[in-house]
Order: C-alpha cells, then sequence, then structure tokens
C-alpha cells in the first residue's frame, strides 16, 4: 500500500466521541469506567480517585479546570441551577475558550478516534463541545445517564452538604439542558440502576442505539467490568420521587425523571419532549426572575458564615492560649506545694529528734542526780573510813575507785549535754529556713494569682466587645429582616414558594434574615422554656446570646432539649425526614409536626 493511500485511508477513518453527559453523581463515573474497558480512550491526564469516588472519576484534569474557567466567565459555576448565559456562545470570549478546547482535545486524546469525554459540567455549554467537534471532525455519539433524582440529592448532601432542594434543582438543570441541546445527534438513555444490574444487555443496547462496536470486548473484559461494576457501588436507594400539587419543584422533577425513564425503555416520544420542554420554559422563567434574590440571600449568609467563622477561630485561639498559660501557671503551683510538702516534712522530722534529744537530756540529767547523791554517800563514807583506816584500807580504796568511775559518768554526761545543746541550735536553724521557704512560696503564689486576675480582665474586656458585636450583628439581622418582609410580600416571592424553600435550608442554615422571626416564634411559643433552658445549659450566659438564639445557632445541633416537653434528639431520629432537611426540630413541630401528630417526646 502507497503512502498516498495510506493518508487517504486515515482521512476516511470517522473519529467518534462518546459523550457522557450526566448530573453530578447519577454513575457518570460508573459507565465512563465501564466505557474505557471496553475501548473507548480515556483522557491522558485523569482525575485522582479519592473518598468520594474510590474507582476514579474517569474525567480529565486539565478539561475540568478548563470547564470551571468557563464556568465563570459566563458569571456561574458548578453548584448553580440557573440558566447558563444564552449571548455567551455568540462572545469574543467563547470564540477564545473555542481554541483553547480545541487545543485540550488534542493534547489529551492525541490522534485517538474513539475518544470518551465526560464531565457532569458540560451539560451547561454542550454547543460549545459541538461546534469544537464539529471543526476537529469528531462526530458525537452522546450517552445521558438517569438516575433517581432523590439518589442524586442523598449523595450531593454526603459529599458536599447541600439541601435537598438545592440538589434536586442542579439535577434538572442538568438533564434538561442536556437533553435539550443533544436533540438530533446520535444519542441513548440508560439508567444507572440498570448498568449495574446488567452491564452485558445495557451496554449491548446502548451500542445498538448509537450504531457504534465496543472493540475490547472479551471474556477478560467481561471479567474486568464485573469486578469494577460490583454491587457496593451504590450507597443510596431512595423511593421514586412523586409530582405533588403544592410543590413545583416535585413536580417538576417528577415529570422530568418519568419522561426521561421513557426515552431509556422506549421512542422520543414528541409528547414527551414538549413536557421536557415546558418544564424548561417555566424554570428558565423562574430562574431568570428569582435567582438573583436568593443568590443575594446566598452571598449574605455566606459572608455572615465566613465573618462568624473568623471570629470563632480568633476566640479559640485565644482561649487556647490562656489554657496553655493557666496550665503552666498550675504546673509552677503544684511544684511549689511539693516543695512546701517536702519542707514541712522535714520540719516535722526535725522535731521529732529533738523531742528525743531532750528525753535523752531529761535521762541524763535523772541519773546525774543520782550519780550526786552516790557521792555525797560515798563521801560521808569515806570520812567514816578515814576514822577506822586502819581497819578499812580495803575498803577505802574501792571507795575511790567508785569515785573515779562516777566522775567518769559525769564527764560523759557533760559530753551527751553539749552535743544536744548542738542539736537544738541545729533545729532552731532549720525552722528558720523552713519560715524563709514559706515566706518566698507565699510571694510567688500572690504573683501568680495577680498574673491570673489580669487575664480575667483582658477576658473581659473581650467578652464586652464580643457582647457589642452581637448587637451590631442583631441590627443588621433585623434590618435585613424588613428587606426580606418587603420581598415575602411581593407576588412573585409566594409564586416561587418551593425555591425559596431550598434556599432557606441549604447546608442545613437559616437566612440572616429570617433569624428575627424564628427568634420570635421560640419566644411565644408554649414549647421553649427560656428560664428552663438557660438552667440546663450553663454556657448559656457565658456566650452572651439570648436562650432562644443559642437553641437556634447551637443547642439543636448539640442535641439538647428547650423544655421539658420536647426531646431534640428523640424529634430527629424518629423522624428522618426532619433530620434530612435540616429544618431546626422545635421550629418543624411547632410549624407542621404538631398538627401532622407527631410526637414531641418519647411517650411514657
Amino acid at each position: 500500500m502507497t503512502a498516498q493511500n495510506k493518508e487517504a485511508r486515515v482521512q476516511r477513518s470517522p473519529k467518534h466521541a462518546i459523550m457522557v453527559l450526566g448530573m453530578h453523581r447519577s454513575g457518570t463515573s460508573a459507565l465512563a469506567g465501564t466505557l474505557a474497558r471496553l475501548g473507548a480512550a480515556p483522557p491522558r491526564t485523569l482525575m485522582s480517585a479519592d473518598q468520594n469516588n474510590a474507582r476514579g472519576y474517569w474525567e480529565s484534569r486539565p478539561l475540568m479546570k478548563l470547564h470551571d474557567q468557563i464556568l465563570s466567565s459566563a458569571g456561574t459555576r458548578w453548584d448553580d441551577w440557573g440558566r447558563f448565559n444564552p449571548s455567551w456562545l455568540a462572545s469574543p470570549v467563547a470564540a477564545d475558550f473555542a481554541e483553547r478546547l480545541s487545543t485540550a482535545i488534542r493534547e489529551e486524546y492525541g490522534n485517538s478516534h474513539f475518544i470518551l469525554v465526560k464531565d457532569p459540567r458540560i451539560c451547561r455549554f454542550f454547543p460549545l463541545w459541538k461546534q469544537v467537534l464539529d471543526e476537529e471532525g469528531i462526530k458525537p455519539k452522546v450517552i445521558i445517564p438517569v438516575r433517581n433524582p432523590l439518589d442524586v440529592a442523598s449523595s450531593l448532601h454526603s459529599r458536599d452538604n447541600l439541601g435537598v432542594n438545592r440538589a434536586l434543582l442542579l439535577w434538572l438543570r442538568h438533564v434538561l439542558d442536556a437533553e435539550y441541546t443533544t436533540r438530533g445527534l446520535d444519542r441513548a438513555f440508560t439508567t444507572y440502576e440498570g448498568l449495574v444490574a446488567d452491564w452485558k444487555a445495557e451496554m449491548t443496547r446502548l451500542g445498538g442505539c448509537l450504531g457504534v462496536s465496543w472493540p475490547k470486548w472479551s471474556p477478560s473484559t467481561e471479567l474486568d467490568v464485573g469486578e469494577f461494576l460490583s454491587g457496593d457501588l451504590r450507597h443510596h436507594d431512595s423511593p421514586v420521587p412523586q409530582a405533588s400539587s403544592e410543590d413545583e419543584l416535585r413536580g417538576w422533577v417528577s415529570s422530568a425523571y418519568h419522561s426521561l425513564l421513557k426515552f431509556v425503555s422506549g421512542p422520543e416520544a414528541e409528547g414527551e419532549m414538549r413536557k421536557l420542554d415546558a418544564i424548561k420554559a417555566e424554570f428558565d422563567r423562574t430562574s431568570s426572575i428569582y435567582g438573583i434574590v436568593l443568590k443575594e440571600q446566598e452571598q449574605i449568609s455566606r459572608r455572615f458564615s465566613a465573618e462568624l467563622s473568623t471570629q470563632v477561630s480568633r476566640e479559640a485561639d485565644r482561649a487556647a492560649k490562656l489554657e496553655v498559660s493557666v496550665g503552666q501557671h498550675a504546673q509552677r503551683i503544684g511544684e511549689i506545694t511539693t516543695e512546701l510538702q517536702h519542707a514541712r516534712s522535714e520540719l516535722a522530722l526535725l522535731t521529732e529528734q529533738r523531742g528525743a534529744f531532750e528525753a535523752e537530756i531529761a535521762g541524763l540529767r535523772v541519773a546525774l542526780a543520782e550519780a550526786e547523791g552516790s557521792l555525797k554517800t560515798q563521801s560521808a563514807a569515806l570520812r567514816d573510813a578515814e576514822v577506822a583506816r586502819a581497819s578499812a584500807e580495803t575498803q577505802l580504796q574501792l571507795a575511790r575507785k567508785q569515785v573515779n568511775d562516777r566522775f567518769k559518768e559525769v564527764a560523759q554526761l557533760t559530753r551527751l549535754y553539749l552535743e544536744a545543746k548542738g542539736a537544738e541550735q541545729r533545729l532552731q536553724a532549720a525552722n528558720d529556713e523552713a519560715d524563709a521557704k514559706l515566706v518566698a512560696i507565699a510571694n510567688e503564689h500572690t504573683q501568680a494569682r495577680g498574673l491570673l486576675l489580669e487575664e480575667a480582665q483582658v477576658l473581659e474586656v473581650r467578652l464586652e466587645l464580643l457582647r457589642r458585636s452581637n448587637e451590631l450583628y442583631a441590627e443588621e439581622l433585623a434590618r435585613l429582616d424588613n428587606r426580606l418582609a418587603q420581598i415575602q410580600a411581593s407576588m412573585g416571592w409566594r409564586i416561587l414558594a418551593p425555591v425559596r424553600n431550598a434556599r432557606a435550608w441549604a447546608r442545613g442554615q437559616v437566612h440572616p434574615g429570617e433569624v428575627g422571626s424564628s427568634f420570635r416564634l421560640l419566644r411565644e411559643s408554649d414549647w421553649f422554656d427560656a428560664d428552663w433552658y438557660a438552667q440546663q445549659c450553663k454556657d448559656v450566659s457565658d456566650v452572651g446570646l439570648p436562650p432562644e438564639a443559642h437553641y437556634l445557632v447551637v443547642g439543636a445541633a448539640e442535641g439538647r432539649n428547650p423544655s421539658p416537653e420536647f426531646d431534640t434528639r428523640y424529634y430527629l431520629q424518629s423522624y428522618p425526614d426532619v433530620a434530612m432537611s435540616g429544618l431546626n426540630p422545635l421550629l418543624h413541630f411547632i410549624q407542621y409536626g404538631r398538627a401532622e401528630g407527631r410526637l414531641p417526646k418519647p411517650s411514657t
């Protein structure tokens, strides 16, 4: 074969891009990993696996960064459920990103003719990818994974701490945009559940829908894919979402999900597409009208949260330093106390020795008195012996010897007396030294107490500053509450009640503008006993917050009870839907739970 024939054959060889367009946490990684094992070429620079996806994302790290830059240039981000700016594609910025995207595709896939592209962000701006693929001579083959949106919401809550309603909005935005912008292309729909249950049948069906063959299908590949798609991939199994006349968002989600499931099991009916178009049009309209209101509240909440986190961090550092200082002082006091105990023990020993010496001296004095009496008796006998010297010479010599012995005893007693006197003087010196040490220890204790008093004064000043800061935050919250009340009075706000609820409990936090109303609701309720709560939770007065605010911000999260009639932990454990919603348990009971017949505490 000539070189020209080879070149012509290469030019005629089609290039295909298997595009996995699905919402985050919808099984896109499981599908992409299966496609890679069946022969689709993954990108060269893969994102690393982590605790959220232990078997890999199968996404290009450079492309993911470029996609984030594209979203940022259009004023949005990956977790924004608003409509992607339709005018962006006609801007000079889009042309620049198209060139960068084309370069990145060539760098990541080289000359591969059967490439695998996967990143949920592409759902938002697929027309840009379609334009670049056409310019590169690559034909897109689109697979749209569909997963139960409630499972997606649970997975996003576990990974990113997103609220259920916000996650449903993100799911709706991704699937609607992906479905709408890929019409007319070779595409197929699949389910995460179907892929895990019988991947062979599902991949055979997808290949037939797309008109492609999987090049690496073999017995060894089947073993590899079977191990990759083991049952432990699935961590959530929620019920199928149902439409609700009272919840417009749940109605959109349920209708869109059931329409997409019909695309999986059968042909793409025009009636289902019209349903999806109607949902998308209404969703785009409400996103454009009311999205700015929710984003403004989200920015205020993030800023308030960041400031509060910074302040808490500073106070924690300060408390840690004070704790170290107090520990050092306590250690020094312990050392001084130990020294004092040793000095007292030594003093007691010397006192005991002094008593023994005094008793011994008293005994010597008695012996000395007895010796003196004996000496007098012997002297009398000596005088009698002198009269009878001639007859008692032997007795006289014996008497002299006894006298000499008595003198020796006297000398020995004198020496012992002098030694006892010296011991008494040493004991007095030891007493003086112990008194001096006690005085020094007392002085050091006084200095340590002064330092602790100074630290306490500094803490009191800091506490006063925190209280003043809380007053300023309270004024700001009151102003925001008035602003939110004006917005809530409008017809538009009431129409978008589901959207407002979605943002109200995103990340499990209350909007700053709603803190005041929640505070008043607790204060006016018989279910919150402020005096009882303050008595049970001694740290409320230390923080400087009213009992109602302390329960809203801290107490409920720590499982504290607002009154003897309401058990916070029991309520959250008995009603998991309340725990998942992120609502304050007592507020939920006052507003909904009591009317629904839910129990505030265990029945006795």
